[in-house]
């Protein structure tokens, strides 16, 4: 059994994320015992990562000192927040503390990695899942309201809004100068199809009406950057798994839901947009079928000795 968890990489969390997500993303069309079994899968990921964090204690501080994989370290207490809501109807306080652990957590990563890999500064650290150290917080913005967080939430909201403006181009410039060479960090560039979605999903959700213009820039990156990563999963199709793969997941996920919302809150205006309702549509079918695939990939990957 310590064999298994030796193995087990904590990029899977991504993954985990990934379900969280997906459970409502399809409950809407699916049904809620849809949700379930999606809510299920990611909680049986969830205590996968939190076992080997207590078998192997020593792991989390080796998988720290990597920084790629550090700056992913933020999916764990992401899909916490997410997966507390899943818990809410059966008990507020469970749910709760799930919520507030999560949120403590992410703090603790983001200013731990913060400290330990901006300085000295290089350009040629900086990937794609920065944006998941600084902007994954927005998930607090996601869930805050079930929890009377509205505050926090809007806190969440802004420190991810100013953090993704200030990254857009320091990591375009990384990418366009430094192109990464090394299979196992190609995956990482699909990350960029999620910070501006999931800022759009914040927004939505906390009820916020700043601006339509702010909702609507946020939203035409989102589909920007998700038709980016596309066309870089095309190219990545011929990649050997590797832990990274956990990018091909959420990012395409909170993109579906980021325009299912914007489509329903913009329906309630009038005006022929069912356009945007097909484009939700494809997207939730890709963002599906990339979390199978990459369930499958996991799963071959893990039971090889």
């Amino acid at each position: 059994m310590k064999k298994f968890f030796v193995k087990l990489p904590y990029p899977i969390a991504g993954l985990m994320l990934a379900y969280a997500a997906l459970g409502n993303l399809l409950e809407a069309s699916l049904g809620a015992n849809v949700k379930l079994i999606c809510g299920a899968i990611s909680a049986l990921l969830l205590i996968l990562i939190l076992t080997k964090m207590l078998v192997l204690p020593e792991s989390i501080k080796n998988t720290f000192n990597i920084l790629p994989i550090a700056s992913v370290m933020t999916t764990l207490p992401m899909g916490m927040m997410l997966l507390s809501v899943y818990i809410k109807p059966y008990s507020g306080i469970v749910a709760m503390i799930l919520w507030s652990v999560g949120f403590v957590i992410n703090l603790l990563i983001l200013i731990g990695f913060s400290i330990k890999y901006l300085f000295p500064w290089k350009i040629e650290n900086v990937f794609a899942s920065y944006f998941v150290t600084y902007v994954g917080i927005v998930v607090a913005s996601v869930t805050a309201k079930a929890f009377h967080m509205e505050a926090i939430g809007v806190g969440a909201f802004l420190f991810g809004l100013i953090s993704y403006f200030i990254l857009i181009p320091i990591v375009v410039t990384r990418y366009m100068k430094h192109p990464i060479s090394k299979d196992p960090l190609k995956p990482l560039i699909i990350i960029f199809a999620a910070p501006a979605n999931l800022l759009v999903v914040g927004y939505i959700s906390l009820g916020l009406t700043w601006s339509s213009g702010l909702l609507t820039l946020l939203w035409g990156l989102g589909l920007l950057t998700t038709l980016f990563s596309w066309y870089q999963l095309v190219r990545l199709a011929r990649l050997d798994f590797y832990p990274s793969y956990s990018a091909y997941t959420f990012p395409l996920i909170i993109g579906a839901i980021a325009t299912m919302r914007y489509y329903n809150l913009m329906k309630v205006g009038g005006g022929n947009i069912e356009w945007i309702r097909y484009i939700g549509s494809v997207q939730m079918a890709i963002g599906a079928l990339a979390v199978l695939y990459v369930t499958i990939r996991y799963f071959l990957f893990l039971r090889q000795e």
